[in-house]
C-alpha cells in the first residue's frame, strides 16, 4: 500500500478546492456548528448534529461556487 511521505500539517495545507485547504475548511465548518449552535438555543447535547449539518452546508456551497 502507498503511504503519503507528508506530515499532518502538510496534509493540513493541501488544498481541499481551489481556494481552501483543510484547515481553512475545518474552520468553515466550526464557525456554521457555532452558529447552528446557538440559533438553537445553545443547548447542549446536538454537537454532532451541528457539526455535521454545517459539514454538508459548507461542502455544499464549496461545490456551487
Amino acid at each position: 500500500m502507498f503511504k503519503s511521505k507528508m506530515n499532518k500539517s502538510e496534509s493540513a495545507q493541501t488544498p481541499i478546492s481551489k481556494t481552501m485547504t483543510k484547515d481553512q475548511l475545518n474552520a468553515e465548518i466550526k464557525k456554521k456548528a457555532q452558529e447552528l449552535y446557538e440559533k438553537r438555543g445553545r443547548k447542549p447535547g446536538h454537537d454532532l448534529e451541528n457539526w455535521l449539518e454545517a459539514e454538508r452546508t459548507v461542502k455544499a456551497s464549496l461545490k456551487r461556487a
